[in-house]
């Protein structure tokens, strides 16, 4: 068994998966279902105050779902790369893999790939399932704004499994690993307080549905897509570079 065919059989033995599906799933269908009956639920539970909310449309139902991923979805990546790539957490098993591998490439590589391609499943398919819903409830937002959208999103969201792989190379543990790698993350939207640098940051990927459902050219995007595409690259090597000076 290669190194690709083990770490997909680790990712389904693991059921590290069921974490990804399970978190989003859930905002795939609560995000637009919440949405569309907010204001049923408010008159329930009002006590007979009324309490008129804005008529919600299938733009915000599917922002709901996508608020969901961009908070405890994005954590849920973070856990899941996390187990994969803190690697020293089990240094026998590591001693192991390194003395029959011809790099850190080889160990770095199939971990940071198999988790971003089953994030990315996972974001389309939640996507998909948000948009039947909405559609069903509300009817169906613009399509090639939430294609867009997702695509951007997936592309942060393998921007983010990056630096999971550099935190994981200066901490050794999952849990130091994902705290570094939140950390890290949550810098960028103080980052982005500066004005003229927010455009070119890539946390910018992860929200652009909204921007993109209200009317924003696409082209605005491009700047941050830039960044993120030699950013994401540039981690990964940092963190080959690190995992193969690392001793044991």
């Amino acid at each position: 068994m290669n190194l690709w065919r083990l770490e997909l059989a680790r990712l389904i033995r693991t059921h590290r998966w069921m974490i990804l599906v399970g978190v989003f799933g859930l905002f795939a269908v609560t995000g637009p279902l919440l949405v569309a009956y907010l204001q049923e639920f408010v008159d329930l539970v009002g006590g007979g105050v009324v309490i008129e909310l804005p008529e919600a449309g299938p733009d915000e139902a599917i922002l709901g779902y996508l608020d969901g991923v961009s908070d405890l979805g994005l954590l849920a990546v973070l856990l899941v790369a996390s187990a994969a790539l803190a690697m020293d957490a089990r240094p026998e098993v590591t001693a192991f893999l390194r003395t029959r591998v011809t790099g850190a490439w080889s160990l770095v590589l199939p971990r940071y790939a198999v988790t971003v391609a089953a994030t990315a499943i996972t974001l389309v398919a939640g996507t998909a399932v948000a948009w039947g819903v909405t559609a069903a409830v509300l009817g169906g937002p613009a399509a090639v704004p939430v294609l867009l959208g997702t695509g951007c999103a997936a592309l942060y969201l393998g921007f983010a499994v990056a630096v999971v792989a550099v935190a994981a190379s200066w901490a050794r543990g999952v849990v130091g690993t994902m705290l570094a790698s939140v950390l890290a993350l949550l810098a960028l939207p103080l980052v982005a307080l500066v004005e003229p640098v927010r455009p070119w940051l890539p946390s910018e990927l992860l929200g652009a549905t909204g921007p993109l459902l209200a009317g924003a050219p696409a082209t605005d995007l491009l700047p941050a897509v830039a960044v993120t595409l030699v950013a994401t690259p540039a981690l990964l090597a940092l963190a080959v570079h690190r995992f193969a000076r690392r001793e044991l």
